[in-house]
């Protein structure tokens, strides 16, 4: 495994992970990692092989991982039933979290946590700031909305189920590609597909579409 070398951190690069998009993987394929003592281990070695494999193939001078926030989002507020078919975090999961925030401190790296908010909020307001210093962004995430934010100086590197091994990488002819529609259309059919899974009721239906289908509907 070649050694970390910093000194060649791309000047303009701001790398930006997703933590929970990397740990819940993790977990659940590391799910029998532990101590002796029996404390559960999988998703923070997970989380390590894969910030130590970003740190070597895409060093960065700009880097920072996002949180979700514990607690209620701010989204609840305005409907009440928000992401409530989601099952309770496993336990083992939630312990490893607070160690997975001590090893991004460790590293000296930026971490990001708002009460209120998601990893994805957060996220999406890093990449604007980016834009004002003419920055390339990789977001390092499995979740398909922050796809929305591709450009052509914004990818998003999608992290393997097992954790340390190859990302794949999107950027706007990828993304398109996986789509089946041009990429300003991306964020309409998101919220449509995602506010349905979210037991928006009025949006059920558009559970249904396909990508490829959503402008030959009726919908709009």
């Amino acid at each position: 495994m070649p050694a970390l070398n910093l000194e060649d951190a791309n000047e303009k690069r701001f790398l930006i992970l997703d933590a929970s998009s990397i740990l819940y993987p993790a977990y659940h394929v590391l799910k029998n990692f532990s101590t002796r003592a029996g404390f559960p281990t999988g998703a923070i070695y997970g989380f390590t092989r894969t910030l130590l494999k970003l740190l070597r193939e895409y060093p960065s001078r700009y880097m920072a991982v996002a949180f979700d926030a514990p607690g209620e989002k701010l989204r609840h507020k305005r409907y009440e039933a928000y992401k409530a078919h989601r099952p309770k975090m496993d336990d083992a999961l939630a312990v490893q979290i607070p160690r997975a925030k001590e090893l991004v401190d460790a590293f000296h790296i930026a971490r990001f946590e708002e009460p209120g908010y998601e990893a994805d909020d957060l996220i999406a307001t890093l990449v604007k700031s980016s834009r004002e210093h003419d920055l390339e962004v990789l977001i390092v995430s499995g979740d398909k909305d922050l796809m929305q934010l591709v450009t052509d100086k914004i990818s998003v590197l999608k992290p393997s189920r097992d954790p340390g091994k190859e990302f794949a990488r999107m950027d706007a002819k990828e993304v398109e590609r996986y789509l089946g529609s041009p990429l300003v259309e991306f964020g309409i059919i998101l919220r449509l597909r995602e506010t349905a899974r979210t037991t928006c009721p009025e949006c059920r239906a558009s559970e249904r579409l396909q990508p490829e289908s959503f402008w030959r509907s009726s919908i709009l």
